[in-house]
């Protein structure tokens, strides 16, 4: 118990049992879409510029 008196708590919470490996699993998928996304976005954008640097070579600039 932690402090004096009657207002007195428990040190610590209620203990919570945690699945340990079914939250990694959780947390890497969730990597993956989002590394699937994000490159998939990177990868049009590196296009895009691409474009525009051969077309202002092209225009002569």
């Amino acid at each position: 118990m932690v402090g004096h008196g009657d207002g007195r708590t428990p040190a610590r919470p209620v203990q919570q049992n945690v699945n340990f490996y079914e939250q990694v699993n959780e947390l890497h998928k969730l990597a993956h879409l989002l590394w699937g996304g994000y490159s998939a976005h990177l990868g049009e954008y590196e296009n895009w510029q691409l474009e525009y640097l051969e077309s202002m070579d092209t225009a002569g600039y």
